[in-house]
């Protein structure tokens, strides 16, 4: 497994598509998702992106950083300092939204909303299925959500696909981590109910339109493993 941070003041890129989303009762299971990602066989490569005003926004975060050691130590500091506590996370939300809407004057409440998941982000690249001790399962998992037909056969003839394919991001929006507009969705719903989660948060995963599913089934384990669940976004 490799492992890569990145910083900027800017977007970040969007692979768009196969939207799934996260259900948790807290942001911490967010983290040990994050966590149980860069351990999974499945995953080949993890990278965190961090902007502003999150990105060493704060002295505590600072000496967090400096006393990390590796990727993990660095999201723990974002974790504990500005992203699992109210207080603290809504003031790093103002701060956001003072910044975006002085450069974006005419924006709709939306787009401020979508802007705040380019704050902090999470991605991973998938191996190739067929580099799995049993490809089938993840064949299958593509077979049971929407997908690409010719890409299926590829991969089921034991051919690899483009990379671009395999790779997963994850949002948390820090305008609002709740993101009440996917409440109504009828597997987070579902789900919500399930895990008795009365107001859960929703982080969003995007994905390829291709293989959706192998995405979905990676992230409904480690969901699971913490107490959370994967669900389709309509």
């Amino acid at each position: 497994m490799t492992a890569t941070t990145t910083t900027n003041d800017g977007a970040n890129d969007v692979v768009t598509g196969g939207t799934v989303g996260l259900v948790y009762a807290d942001l911490d299971q967010h983290r040990r998702l994050i966590h149980l990602v860069g351990d999974d066989p499945r995953v080949q490569g993890v990278e965190l992106s961090v902007s502003a005003p999150l990105f060493k926004g704060s002295p505590a975060i600072v000496a967090a950083l400096k006393a990390a050691d590796g990727l993990r130590d660095k999201i723990d500091a974002y974790f504990d300092h500005g992203l699992v506590d109210d207080v603290t996370r809504v003031a790093f939300a103002r701060a956001f939204s003072t910044s975006y809407l002085s450069r974006h004057p005419r924006s709709e409440r939306q787009d401020l909303f979508r802007a705040s998941g380019d704050v902090f982000v999470f991605a991973f690249d998938l191996v190739q299925p067929m580099q799995l001790p049993v490809p089938r399962v993840v064949y299958d998992a593509i077979a049971d959500g929407p997908h690409d037909a010719g890409m299926l056969a590829r991969l089921r003839a034991g051919d690899g696909v483009p990379k671009e394919h395999l790779r997963v991001v994850l949002r948390l929006f820090l305008d609002h981590p709740l993101n009440p507009r996917r409440h109504l969705d009828d597997e987070v719903k579902a789900a919500a109910e399930r895990l008795d989660i009365p107001r859960p948060f929703v982080i969003e995963a995007t994905t390829s339109l291709a293989l959706p599913g192998y995405a979905k089934l990676v992230l409904g384990d480690l969901a699971k493993a913490v107490g959370g669940a994967a669900a389709w976004l309509s």
